[in-house]
């Protein structure tokens, strides 16, 4: 996994040796992974990084998924959808979280969770998107 926060990859690394897993995490700059990590993955699990990026930088996001992500790979992400002002946390709609999707992946769904914390009740969706060839 990535963060930006080195607190972030200390509390995952601890809770991953806790548990026993492999799982090895890495503080990067997103934007910089397609140096190291062209065509890697097939799948990307997204929580919480669209919002907290600035809005101006969503379309190169989208662009770092596509070309980090194998041939059909996957970005599976809960996005928080709300429409507070200002940010991070930057608001978004459903509509606009598909228009910036919809030319690299296909929208295999987009779907409100029902169990959110009570915090964000009603403002996440559950997307599941498949990379275009």
């Amino acid at each position: 996994g990535f963060d930006f926060a080195s607190s972030a990859i200390a509390d995952a690394t601890a809770l991953a040796q806790k548990c026993g897993s492999s799982a090895k995490f890495m503080q990067r700059d997103i934007f910089e992974l397609l140096a190291e990590f062209a065509h890697e993955f097939d799948y990307v699990l997204e929580h919480t990084c669209f919002c907290a990026i600035d809005p101006s930088q969503r379309e190169a996001y989208v662009k770092l998924v596509r070309d980090i992500l194998r041939s059909q790979g996957e970005l599976i992400g809960l996005f928080w959808a709300h429409s507070r002002s200002g940010g991070p946390p930057f608001g978004a709609t459903t509509e606009e979280i598909q228009q910036l999707f919809a030319p690299d992946f296909n929208i295999l769904s987009l779907e409100l969770v029902t169990n959110s914390i009570p915090e964000r009740q009603g403002d996440e969706y559950l997307g599941r998107f498949q990379k275009k060839n």
